[in-house]
């Protein structure tokens, strides 16, 4: 079995600190982090989150750490259409059971 390849980097939800893993295929990276525990993000959340406001990031952090057990936050950026006139959320997070997290 082939063990993944482990990275250091800042944690892009609290800047401290971290270690990822690639996962799905490169698309996205597995963080582990001292703070806000353990999450996934795809590539474009990630890049979206470096140039919005710092107040996302802390939100996202806190629900990383409230996770329930067995489940990972992922967060990726927003599948809904935009509409005319109606401010859309940029990213979509949600709980995803441990086994279904994509690797």
């Amino acid at each position: 079995m082939i063990m993944p390849e482990i990275h250091d980097q800042h944690c892009p939800l609290c800047h401290k600190p971290a270690k990822y893993e690639d996962a799905e295929r490169g698309n996205r990276k597995h963080f582990l982090c001292d703070n806000c525990t353990e999450f996934q993000i795809s590539d474009g959340a990630e890049r979206r989150l470096a140039h919005s406001i710092s107040q996302w990031s802390a939100q996202l952090s806190e629900r990383a750490r409230q996770a329930p057990e067995d489940h990972v936050l992922v967060i990726t950026l927003s599948s809904a259409p935009k509409q005319k006139d109606v401010a859309n959320p940029t990213l979509d997070h949600e709980y995803v059971p441990r086994s279904k997290v994509p690797r």
